[in-house]
């Protein structure tokens, strides 16, 4: 007996788009939020997917846009040793299985270091603010503008074979480059 499967290979969302919503160039995503900042926008949200070069960033929308203060998700990370020992029971020894798991970006973040955060977002004035990392939303659930920065994953992989990323929250430049992929695979994605 043979039974229909429900199973959607190609699943999509439409999307409705009533103007220009996705950009690429440094010239012209600063154009769209400088636009957004002459508007009123203050604070600026660019969430990142582990393994952006976050200070390319930074310094192209620094200098276009001035914002007063730059907020890092990067120093709300507890300290790797920390959350190495965590998650050891999930990547496991072997060498290329880990275990599906619970772990969420909360599990690497120092509630200290996020408060600290918060409280120079409150103290932002009225000069724009970006806040840039993996994980915004922690410190500004609802900022004026949110820029997603993603790239591909054979670009994270010829990146940590470089040695020039290592994975979210560890200090682990210098680790195989399959290891580094089985904890993006298990931890970082």
């Amino acid at each position: 007996m043979n039974r229909l499967s429900n199973y959607d290979k190609l699943p999509s969302i439409t999307i409705p788009v009533t103007q220009k919503c996705a950009w690429q160039g440094w010239r012209d995503i600063v154009e769209v939020l400088r636009g957004e900042t002459s508007q009123g926008a203050r604070r600026i949200a660019i969430e990142c997917y582990p393994g952006v070069y976050e200070d390319e960033i930074v310094r192209a929308f620094a200098e276009s846009l001035a914002p007063c203060r730059v907020l890092r998700m990067a120093h709300t990370w507890k300290p790797p040793r920390e959350i190495d020992a965590v998650v050891a029971h999930e990547l496991t020894t072997d060498p290329v299985f880990g275990r599906m798991n619970g772990v969420v970006i909360d599990d690497f973040v120092d509630p200290v270091r996020l408060d600290c955060l918060k409280q120079r977002l409150a103290c932002g004035g009225g000069e724009p603010i970006l806040i840039i990392g993996t994980g915004t939303a922690l410190i500004d659930p609802a900022p004026h503008v949110l820029v997603y920065a993603d790239l591909a994953r054979w670009e994270i992989q010829r990146r940590q074979r470089a040695g020039r990323i290592g994975n979210l929250a560890a200090d682990n430049l210098s680790e195989s480059p399959s290891l580094k992929y089985k904890r993006g695979f298990f931890l970082d994605g």
